[in-house]
């Protein structure tokens, strides 16, 4: 697709609806031993992995959702036995400083996201790397600010509504995918297995705001 193009359907989209949805604009993305990677360092309670240069030696890593439930049964063929029985969701948000974000999502997909604020012509910050090993749901929610997400690893459906406009649509996400939509529209996201993706906050210039 011709710049332009992609620039003026983005324009048109969003004036529109609010919403912006292009299949695969990203290339050369990190891997999943490149994420969990990141994702173990992070965890840490000792930065001892600076020489890997991966995160800065401060960091926040707020656990916005991790459940683990746990069942504990007796065995009817072994009385003084047990079995564990556990149905958990693994869902991590790791927050990093937006100077950061080439060492958390790669130098690649960074730069990527550089030329995508060129092309749209619009003033991105992300610093937020979502991680989810398994099933997860999240009902919805809205914000206050434009979001912009780009799918790094696996499949996510979106789900988003806005009863300002009697709009509503479903976008599936996958690897390379980039999704923006406006403040105040409500989303609601599931996956059925790993996926991973960066969020952030976006403005607008003048010419897009007046298109």
């Amino acid at each position: 697709m011709i710049i332009e193009d992609m620039k003026n359907n983005f324009i048109n989209d969003w004036n529109e609806t609010g919403v912006y949805h292009c299949k695969g604009l990203m290339s050369d993305l990190p891997d999943w031993n490149y994420i969990v990677n990141v994702l173990n360092i992070a965890t840490r309670k000792e930065n001892t992995t600076q020489e890997q240069n991966m995160v800065p030696a401060q960091y926040e890593v707020p656990y916005k959702d991790l459940f683990a439930i746990k069942t504990l049964s007796y065995s009817k063929e072994k009385p003084n036995e047990f079995v564990i029985e556990s149905d958990a969701t693994f869902f991590f948000s790791i927050f990093f400083d937006p100077r950061d974000r080439p060492k958390m999502i790669s130098t690649s997909l960074s730069n990527q996201i550089d030329e995508m604020e060129n092309i749209f012509d619009i003033s991105l910050n992300f610093s937020s790397l979502k991680i989810a090993l398994s099933e997860k749901f999240v009902p919805y929610e809205n914000h206050s600010w434009h979001t912009c997400i780009v799918q790094i690893a696996g499949i996510n459906k979106w789900e988003l509504k806005d009863d300002r406009q009697n709009f509503k649509e479903t976008y599936i996400l996958e690897p390379g995918d980039i999704l923006f939509f406006k403040e105040g529209i409500y989303h609601q996201i599931s996956n059925e297995g790993p996926r991973s993706s960066v969020v952030g906050r976006f403005t607008l210039n003048s010419e897009v705001e007046n298109a």
